[in-house]
């Protein structure tokens, strides 16, 4: 008979040979590559004289296109008519750094590069947006005039009926906003029925027609002549440039109404609770002040002012930086209740006119209903609202003598969730965003913080639950906890607009003045200035916007956050001996300007020095290269590594990085930026550029090129080896192993088990699981004549696990003992019977008491064994030991 495992063993005999073919044939031919070594080429030659000065002006200090036609950071969009008005503001931003430049709707329309494929006069002005964003690297768009003089988009969003604006179904189902300005990819109307905006549900390609992420930032100037224009303009110019002193820079308020008092089975809502959240985690370097009316269920922070008109107008009044309003509203009114259905107004259209904190201007957010509604005359309203058509935000910006310098608020009815623990969903997670991008992030401005509080929110809160959505899923629909509010989660974010310059910083603490002397009084035409801006207290001011300008050249920098920048100055002779002008300005800092005098280096360099790798360097990561240069001129302002091939020759210049000028002496580093060859030579030298484009070369012993030598793949090579031959060994030698462990597992039984001698297909034939199935010595407790207390009782002793042997019952610890002992073969099919007899169990007690005695953990191993062989002997007779 052959052996049981014979085909087994000769499959996996196969198995080896096939492993070894493929594992072992390609180690030879690995061999072949991996002992080949190309020789590396070395050179040493003394330089050419025709490689000294390999570069020319343009390629040193090239005058860059930017200077002359500078990018167009902020764009003003307005009328013809309304442009003069808009120049001063446009002047104010260039002037300090931020190129703007004012196009009106006149040319827009004229211009069939915008209207060519546009629907209407709105989707010309966004063709317009994107094409300067994509040209002119247009970043800022403020919107100069209201809704009747530049067009707002209205989305298609059927939520509910607006019945304040109800002028037919029009502007029930479609809601205004100006984020279709901001969001530049797509069309928004993806299938072309007109209706922009729509949902995956009522778009017929079955997609999202709205562009969430915002390409530039939108604000508006709601005005509609040339006196309202000059009044939001003098407010901005004067907040920036000459604000009132005080601390009012580091103050905010903020107005908690109740949204809701607890009824039936509704739960209150406390916006107290939401100022109080973000007082503590985003704004801790100001002074808040608290305005609240709550209700039982929650405490304030103290100290608070009782929320009223006259507390609200007395604390506005004083001044703050920002100001945060949270409750109920309607387009003209901000409020909330003081019972269950006791609702109350706490500012409104006519009295929000009535505040006088001159330019002490506070950044606004009214988180409520509609109260930035400044389309509500322009479309019709059915009726003026507390005497006025203007909405509460228009209100507060158009005030001549304070109200705010920026407002964002919603334009239709806004949600939000009782029960929102983690205050993030809809009107109290949208709150919460604007605020930490503003304070923690520190989007100081108010456009970037409207549109990047609006993709966090999305990110953290839309997109964190599987059942919330901005758009209809009906797989995930099919469960009952799916939200289906796709409409009202669209407009909530869509539906807050900034009314105000989005591009001008906002100040949240007293302005400080920078440090005297930032720039030099003279410099060189060709220089390179390396600044470090600091404030007079000699603290680094990071993102400080340096401005060099004249009449032909527009030229900007912006710091590190070491306050570190580095400005050129252009390369022509016709600026010797004139002026260039220059601004310095950063948030929360009064800006410095003067003027710079242009001056010819005539003086040579004196020197440049290298400190070159003399040990091999790493392929693996970059080297690097470091020099000093010594002028009494300009001093040396560009540096260069220049490669040389093996027959001298030009290959690669790289610039060096200015990093230091301390009176006549200039540093410079540099890291090697492409991949290296391993074992290969670089072979380069050194040159240093003064003002005026002389040069001084850097050597090895002054006449040779230096060499830097790359370490070779010995390492990999090793490992390579080990991979290609020592791993496909392994693996044989496991197969081997692992063939060896089946044949003796094959011949073994497991503890508890019983060996069984039928054939596999008899075993087939007696049972329908018999491959799952092995015998095993089991216990059949019904069949006793015990009570039922005295059965659980046989059956907790006889499978608890006995001390010392884990997982080790003493009916599995008999079962192997009973094999031994009838030397296998105690049963020949699943449900015989083993008949325990009395000669077998003395001899059992006495091996069951010599094993426990050995543990050292049991104390009494007499009274144990005394327990478990009175459960045995209870089943003797009983057909109480069956193999299953």
């Amino acid at each position: 008979m052959k052996p049981k495992h014979s085909m087994h063993r000769k499959v996996g005999s196969s198995r080896i040979m096939f492993l070894t073919l493929i594992f072992i044939v390609p180690v030879f031919i690995s061999g072949a590559v991996l002992h080949h070594n190309s020789p590396s080429t070395t050179f040493q030659g003394i330089i050419p004289s025709q490689a000294i000065d390999p570069l020319d002006l343009d390629q040193i200090m090239p005058n860059q296109t930017c200077w002359f036609d500078p990018d167009i950071e902020c764009l003003i969009i307005t009328t013809a008519a309304l442009s003069p008005e808009f120049q001063p503001l446009a002047n104010l931003k260039t002037s300090r750094g931020v190129f703007t430049e004012i196009l009106t709707i006149e040319s827009i329309y004229s211009n069939t590069t915008f209207t060519t494929g546009a629907n209407d006069n709105a989707e010309s002005i966004r063709n317009a947006i994107k094409h300067y964003h994509e040209n002119k690297g247009t970043e800022f768009v403020i919107i100069g005039g209201d809704v009747d003089v530049v067009p707002i988009r209205y989305t298609y969003n059927p939520d509910i009926s607006e019945t304040r604006f109800n002028n037919g179904d029009y502007y029930d189902t479609l809601k205004p906003t100006d984020q279709y300005y901001a969001g530049l990819n797509g069309t928004w109307d993806d299938d072309g029925d007109g209706l922009y905006g729509e949902m995956n549900l009522h778009n017929d390609n079955n997609t999202d027609e709205v562009d969430w992420d915002a390409e530039v930032f939108v604000g508006r100037l709601p005005v509609h002549d040339a006196s309202e224009a000059n009044t939001l303009i003098s407010k901005i110019i004067d907040y920036e440039l000459s604000p009132p002193t005080g601390d009012w820079f580091s103050d905010s308020i903020f107005a908690g109404a109740v949204s809701q008092f607890a009824y039936g089975q509704y739960s209150s809502v406390d916006e107290a609770e939401l100022s109080d959240f973000m007082i503590s985690n985003y704004f801790s370097s100001m002074d808040p002040t608290r305005l609240y009316f709550n209700t039982s269920d929650y405490s304030p922070v103290e100290p608070f002012t009782t929320l009223s008109w006259d507390n609200l107008r007395s604390a506005w009044n004083q001044g703050a930086s920002v100001l945060n309003l949270a409750g109920h509203g309607n387009p003209c009114s901000y409020g909330g209740y003081e019972s269950v259905m006791g609702d109350v107004t706490y500012m409104n259209s006519v009295n929000s006119a009535t505040l006088s904190n001159g330019g002490k201007l506070p950044f606004v957010y009214i988180y409520a209903c509609s109260s930035g509604a400044f389309d509500l005359e322009e479309i019709g309203s059915s009726t003026p609202i507390n005497g006025v058509w203007q909405s509460l935000a228009e209100r507060l910006i158009r005030n001549p003598s304070g109200g705010a310098i920026a407002v964002v608020s919603g334009m239709r009815t806004t949600y939000y969730f009782e029960g929102d623990e983690e205050l993030e969903a809809l009107n109290r997670g949208q709150n919460r965003f604007f605020w930490r991008e503003f304070m923690v992030n520190q989007e100081y401005q108010p456009g970037r913080t409207l549109y990047k509080s609006k993709e966090t929110y999305i990110e953290e809160f839309i997109n964190k639950y599987w059942n919330v959505d901005l758009n209809w899923d009906p797989e995930k629909a099919e469960d009952n906890d799916y939200m289906e509010y796709q409409e009202e989660f669209r407009k909530n974010i869509l539906t807050y607009n900034l009314l105000g310059d989005p591009e001008m910083p906002i100040y949240t603490a007293t302005p400080r003045n920078f440090t005297s002397g930032i720039l030099p009084p003279t410099a060189y035409h060709g220089d390179k200035l390396l600044l470090e801006v600091t404030d007079h207290l000699g603290m680094p001011v990071s993102n400080a916007r340096i401005l060099i300008n004249n009449s032909e050249y527009y030229i900007t920098c912006t710091t590190d956050d070491l306050g570190i920048g580095t400005i050129r100055i252009p390369h022509d002779p016709a600026l010797i001996g004139g002026g260039l002008n220059y601004t310095i300005s950063a948030h929360n800092m009064n800006r410095t300007n003067g003027v710079i005098t242009i001056l010819n280096d005539t003086v040579a360099p004196v020197q440049l020095s290298g400190d070159i790798p003399t040990s091999k360097v790493s392929y693996k990561k970059p080297f690097t290269i470091s020099a000093t240069g010594i002028d009494d001129g300009s001093g040396i302002k560009y540096a260069f590594v220049i490669y040389v091939e093996s027959n001298g020759s030009l290959d690669t210049f790289h610039e060096m990085t200015l990093v230091s000028h301390q009176g006549n002496s200039t540093s410079f580093n540099y890291s090697y930026p492409l991949d290296l060859d391993p074992g290969s030579t670089l072979s380069l030298y050194l040159v240093g550029y003064d003002a005026s484009g002389s040069c001084t070369v850097a050597m090895k012993d002054g006449t040779s090129l230096y060499t830097i030598n790359v370490k070779t793949r010995a390492m990999e090579i090793i490992m390579l080896a080990f991979a290609v031959v020592g791993i496909p060994a392994m693996c044989i030698l496991a197969i081997l192993w692992l063939n060896k462990y089946r044949e003796k597992q094959a011949n073994s039984i497991p503890l508890g088990r019983t060996a069984v001698n039928w054939d596999t297909k008899e075993r087939e034939e007696t049972s329908k699981n018999a491959k799952e199935q092995q015998p095993v010595l089991t216990h059949d407790f019904q069949h006793t004549k015990l009570g039922s207390e005295a059965k659980n009782e046989l059956a907790s002793r006889l499978t608890r696990e006995i001390p010392g042997f884990p997982g080790i019952s003493v009916i599995q610890f008999l079962s192997k003992w009973l094999y031994k002992r009838k030397g296998g073969g105690v049963a020949e099919r699943p449900g015989e019977v083993i008949m325990l007899e009395e000669g077998d169990l003395q001899p059992f007690e006495q091996h069951l008491f010599s094993t426990l005695s050995s543990i050292p953990t049991i104390d009494d191993p007499d009274s144990m064994v005394e327990r478990y062989m009175e459960a045995i002997r209870n089943g003797i007779g009983m057909a109480v030991w069956k193999v299953r």
